[in-house]
């Protein structure tokens, strides 16, 4: 039997939200291009010291950005324009049912 139910989460310290803050940058860029990554990869990120890390996450960004190119924050790159219109191949040709001929059966 509940009597009062109370599931709020407490509020975060100040000094933990600025922590997450100031390290969301890095995480950022490990989510993007380590997550992904090869095993090897990963494992050798794993083992790395923090400037050999900010190095590695440098290179794979290069890396990223020469195939991709540098615009690639548009989603929508690969479509067209729309206007929302039908085109004539959709508008023509298309005829509404024949009407029927005499009642519907109306026996039981």
């Amino acid at each position: 039997f509940i009597v009062r139910r109370d599931l709020k989460k407490e509020p975060l310290d100040k000094a933990i939200i600025a922590q997450r803050l100031t390290e969301w940058p890095q995480r950022a860029m490990e989510i993007k291009y380590v997550e992904k990554a090869t095993p090897a990869f990963r494992k050798r990120y794993v083992a790395a010291s923090p400037e050999e890390r900010q190095q590695l996450l440098a290179e794979r960004e290069q890396k990223f950005y020469q195939v991709h190119g540098e615009h690639n924050d548009n989603v929508h790159t690969g479509q067209r324009q729309r206007d929302h219109q039908r085109s004539p191949a959709e508008t023509t040709g298309r005829r509404t049912a024949e009407p029927a001929d005499g009642l519907q059966d109306l026996s039981v």
